[in-house]
């Protein structure tokens, strides 16, 4: 594969990463003003318990499968009534959560925890779009696998997102409510899980596959998976248990300026989640073959390019996350500190997340799960003791520590298992600049006022300022030569 392919799939899954983020971003602005903080809350914490329970659902073949897919690369035919077998597993599950949600969970957390009308409703509502969100996941592993990332990116993070928003706009120009909205996500998850499995389906002759074998490659496969999916818990959890957590102790108004706050700070990991999609596979081919440089390789690439693009997010959120009020409205308010918290957070997660395929794609899922572990309980701690305290800050500060620790631990176990580290002083140069120009930017712009439009201005100047110290202090001489010549048939091969 060519580097220019790779650089367009890239930059294709980012755009569709970046679209995705976006328009979630608009359709809750679109909901806050429409609805109110109430509400925006409210939905932001089913938000939150979907997501979650999202992350095992798919039993960890969303992960699992990247490895194992490939060995079935000659054999499309027993790759087809594995993969159904395994996603008809998957579907099952999710039914009977579905049940349980609607008997005993739903109830509970409407009775006991949130005290919300009606929200056990709610929760049948968001469940039914979980079913269908998980097919989805599961279907991501085989779209990568088969190198196909952009048809997934064009249904999944393009399509999706925008034909949510513009039915969201108007089921609420219609004058629907919580109702409405909760539908129209639920209704996009089911169009989109038949439009995957229609775009994915698998072709090849028929098997002649006993169930004997057919039991022992599914328990295999799930051998491992379920680890994956234990891992994906936990590291998931500390995602989203902030927002659950705050909701159960807080009200609903500053629930909702921290779920809006927390949407744009994921801003940071659009570009390096986006490179970071081949990571897992490359790493796991690098080291069958004992190739520790070539991993040492792949990754300090990964950090140089994802400390870009996500210091130059990680800054606009930090300096400019404060003044979101102009843009949700006058009944959310977002603090300085808010925003910085959750900007180091995400940015520390989005930069070091592959540092976990570094364990997980090399059999060392277990020693990832209890990293996890002890960082979620960490996180769980810091939140019981900090919110009370704080609220939304101590939220923020409470992710923001749990991070850290992770990945710092994560990070030590990679250094020794490859025994040279590919973490690089310059590639904290970045961020720092950055946030010294949005910091100028903001300054200049304070002394003309506070409004949506100088808001804007600030970010499109920081912006500019940001791209000419990428291509004078940050960009190497094969980038300059191919940004200065775009139209050239192949990339040439940029720093290690």
């Amino acid at each position: 594969m060519s580097e220019r392919h790779t650089v367009m799939k890239t930059a294709i899954f980012s755009g569709g990463l970046l679209v995705q983020q976006i328009m979630v971003f608009l359709t809750g602005v679109l909901i806050a003003r429409s609805l109110g903080a109430v509400d925006f809350g409210i939905l932001g914490t089913l938000r939150s318990l979907t997501a979650f329970l999202l992350i095992v659902t798919p039993l960890g073949l969303d992960l699992s499968l990247l490895k194992h897919a490939a060995f079935y690369e000659d054999r499309p035919g027993e790759l087809r009534l594995l993969f159904l077998t395994l996603r008809g597993l998957v579907w099952a599950i999710n039914l009977a959560l579905i049940i349980i949600v609607a008997i005993w969970i739903g109830p509970w957390l409407q009775d006991d925890i949130y005290k919300i009308d009606h929200f056990s409703y709610y929760c049948i509502i968001s469940m039914l779009g979980l079913a269908f969100a998980a097919d989805i996941q599961v279907y991501g592993a085989l779209y990568r696998v088969a190198d196909r990332i952009t048809t997934y990116a064009i249904l999944v993070n393009y399509s999706q997102p925008v034909v949510r928003l513009l039915l969201t706009f108007l089921a609420l120009a219609l004058g629907g409510g919580i109702i409405s909205v909760m539908v129209v996500n639920s209704g996009m998850f089911a169009a989109t899980s038949l439009a995957v499995s229609y775009a994915g389906r698998i072709a090849g002759p028929r098997p002649a596959t006993t169930m004997r074998e057919l039991r022992s490659r599914v328990s295999h496969i799930l051998s491992e998976s379920i680890w994956m999916a234990l891992t994906l818990l936990v590291g998931q959890t500390m995602r989203f248990v902030d927002v659950i957590m705050l909701a159960a102790f807080t009200s609903p108004q500053v629930t909702a300026a921290y779920v809006a706050m927390s949407s744009v700070a994921q801003l940071i990991q659009i570009y390096p989640s986006a490179i970071a999609q081949t990571m897992g596979p490359l790493v796991a081919r690098l080291y069958v073959i004992g190739d520790k440089t070539g991993i040492v390789l792949a990754l300090r690439s990964y950090l140089r390019k994802a400390s870009l693009l996500g210091g130059y997010m990680f800054a606009g959120v930090a300096v400019f996350g404060s003044q979101l009020d102009l843009v949700f409205g006058h009944a959310f308010h977002f603090s300085w500190l808010l925003s910085l918290l959750l900007a180091i957070g995400w940015y520390i997660s989005a930069i070091l997340g592959p540092f976990g395929y570094m364990l997980s794609m090399t059999g060392l899922h277990r020693r990832e799960f209890a990293i996890l572990s002890f960082g979620a309980i960490l996180l769980v701690v810091c939140l019981y003791v900090l919110i009370p305290w704080l609220g939304d800050v101590g939220a923020a500060l409470s992710v923001a520590v749990a991070f850290f620790m992770v990945n710092l631990i994560r990070t030590l176990v990679v250094i020794r298992i490859l025994t040279v580290s590919p973490l690089r002083i310059r590639d904290l140069l970045p961020p720092i600049c950055f946030t010294a120009l949005a910091l100028s930017t903001m300054t200049v712009g304070a002394s003309f006022g506070r409004n949506l439009i100088l808001l804007v201005a600030e970010c499109v100047g920081y912006t500019i300022l940001a791209a000419v110290s990428y291509l004078m202090m940050f960009a190497t001489r094969e980038e300059k030569t191919w940004l200065s010549r775009p139209g050239m048939t192949v990339m040439t091969r940029t720093e290690a």
